[in-house]
């Protein structure tokens, strides 16, 4: 009998795109909100995936692929959420037009970070969600 394969990141390369790729939807999912575009089919399961990806880098982890990111959260007690805000945070770094599209949600040219707020609507686009959080 064959073993299964369990998916992991062979890279911190991987792990990273994979996760960039995440949060560029995450800003798709929050631009349709804001403008009342019907939301994709996809829209509703971003969170499941932000999970999934969290799931896959500590998996990878355990296996030895070398990603800091599943460092951060064993050393430091970083929080998962912690985690995907700070991957928002690099993928606005590294991807120019998530600095446009940051200016174009907080209203302004020259704010092209995320705020906190900002950051919460990304990951929880509806108030329950953000409550739990707040929790």
């Amino acid at each position: 009998m064959d073993a299964i394969k369990v998916p992991i990141f062979h890279s911190n390369e991987e792990a990273i795109f994979a996760g960039l790729s995440l949060v560029k939807q995450l800003f798709a999912r929050l631009a349709r909100l804001k403008t009342n575009d019907a939301p994709e089919p996809e829209d509703g399961l971003l969170n499941i995936r932000l999970d999934t990806w969290f799931e896959l880098i500590e998996k990878s982890s355990q296996a030895g692929t070398a990603i800091p990111l599943a460092d951060i959260v064993h050393s430091d007690g970083v929080t998962q959420n912690e985690l995907y805000m700070l991957l928002i945070l690099l993928a606005v770094h590294f991807e120019t037009g998530l600095k446009e599209a940051c200016a174009a949600m907080r209203g302004h040219a020259m704010l092209q970070a995320p705020s906190p707020s900002l950051l919460m609507d990304l990951l929880f686009p509806t108030g329950i969600q953000k409550i739990n959080l707040y929790r």
